[in-house]
C-alpha cells in the first residue's frame, strides 16, 4: 500500500528528518527507522520535487539489495515552495515550505 502524509511548515538552514514506526497503536515500541538532513542553502533548486531514493536516506540504504524493511523502490518526495516572511524580506534570506512527504511502499 501507499502511504502518504502531508504538512506544512518552513525551514532555513540544516533541517533533519526522521521516520518513526511502531507495531503498537500507543506507539510505546516506537523506533527510529529512517532519516535524512536537508541543507537549504545547499538546495540547487528552491523550487519543485527532491526525490529521494532509498540509497539517500540513512539507515534505509542499509536495506538495499535486501528489500526486507524498506520496499526496493521506497523513496520520499519534497515538495519545495520558496516563501519569504515578511520580516525578512529585507535581507533576501531564503526560507523554503516543505509541503509534500510522500512515501511508496509496494508490498
Amino acid at each position: 500500500p501507499r502511504t502518504s502524509q502531508h504538512c506544512q511548515f518552513y525551514f532555513q538552514g540544516n533541517v533533519r528528518f526522521d521516520i518513526f514506526a511502531s507495531k503498537d497503536a500507543n506507539r510505546k515500541d516506537e523506533k527510529q527507522i529512517a532519516g535524512f538532513w536537508l541543507n537549504s542553502f545547499l538546495l540547487e533548486t528552491t523550487e519543485g520535487k527532491i526525490t529521494l531514493t532509498k540509497t539517500e536516506i540513512d539507515k534505509a540504504q542499509k536495506d538495499v539489495g535486501k528489500d526486507k524493511k524498506f520496499p526496493r523502490d521506497f523513496r520520499i518526495v519534497l515538495t519545495l515552495e520558496r516563501k519569504m516572511l515578511a520580516q525578512d524580506k529585507m535581507n533576501e534570506d531564503q526560507f523554503l515550505d516543505y509541503k509534500t512527504p510522500t512515501s511508496s511502499r509496494s508490498h
